[in-house]
């Protein structure tokens, strides 16, 4: 189901017409950095994955040794691939229709419901919950105020939330309070996903664990390949870089701080501003 939920998301079309093309699609957990898992596992990783393997389902295995890839549309706003991708593995899971409707396994309707506050991401997640109902979803997007929404999500009460995991390029033990299994059943921690997976807390252990850099890359990267297999969350979008608008009178050097825009190094160009404000009394 996890995987199907994933395909009905249309990023091309919402990059193309609610962004103007300006965002990435989320390929990684730590996309943007050398953290992130790319193509299919390397030696080093292997050597890790492969004890492993035996903890995950087969869907988990066969995903965390492939390289990764999620689905796209033409943005066109139809969708229909991806569509027609995530109907197949509902049934393959159980699910099936009636009279239009999708229902699940145990013969209950498939019902689902994305909680957020505020208006801001209403845009985004309408055009998703319009393709779940495609689907044949009872879905629902339910605004409420922020005192009810922190309590809710505090309390793990919701199908579906949009959250943030910001990361740092030094991960470590903290990543046991976004992905670990006891973190899934502490009120208030951040493991929205409800992630309780032997596999994953091995590596993070490991990864807090971790001697060097190397060791924190390595631990890394295989973590973020069992988080993508698991399908836990549908990937949105983002920014490896950052817009900046600013007058041409200042300066930076070429190298700049590593996801940064480094302005606490920039300087002013004395004989640009002095044309800019030339130009400005004009």
């Amino acid at each position: 189901m996890r995987q199907a939920l994933t395909a009905a998301y249309d990023f091309e079309w919402m990059n193309k017409t609610l962004f103007h093309g300006q965002y990435e699609r989320l390929q990684s957990f730590f996309h943007g950095s050398e953290l992130a898992a790319t193509g299919t596992p390397s030696s080093e990783e292997m050597q890790v994955l492969t004890p492993l393997l035996s903890k995950l389902e087969p869907i988990q295995r066969k995903a965390v040794l492939a390289e990764w890839q999620l689905p796209s549309s033409d943005g066109n706003g139809f969708n229909r691939q991806g569509l027609l991708k995530a109907r197949q593995l509902l049934l393959d899971a159980g699910f099936y229709y009636d009279d239009m409707t999708l229902y699940q396994p145990n013969g209950q309707p498939a019902q689902i419901e994305i909680l957020m506050t505020g208006e801001t991401m209403g845009r985004v997640l309408l055009p998703y919950i319009r393709n779940l109902k495609r689907l044949g979803f009872e879905a629902t997007l339910r605004q409420v105020d922020g005192p009810q929404y922190y309590e809710r999500t505090r309390r793990f009460d919701y199908d579906m939330v949009v959250d943030v995991f910001a990361q740092s390029l030094s991960p470590g033990a903290e990543q046991a309070a976004f992905w670990g299994s006891a973190a899934a059943d502490e009120p208030g921690n951040h493991n929205s996903a409800g992630i309780k997976n032997a596999a994953v807390d091995e590596v993070v252990a490991n990864l807090g664990n971790a001697k060097n850099r190397d060791e924190i890359v390595l631990y890394t990267q295989v973590l973020d390949r069992l988080l993508r297999a698991g399908h836990y969350v549908v990937p949105l979008y983002g920014k490896s870089g950052t817009n900046v608008a600013y007058w041409n009178q200042y300066r930076h050097t070429d190298t700049l701080p590593t996801n940064a825009v480094g302005i606490d190094y920039w300087w002013v160009d004395k004989e640009a501003e002095g044309r800019i404000n030339k130009y400005l009394k004009q």
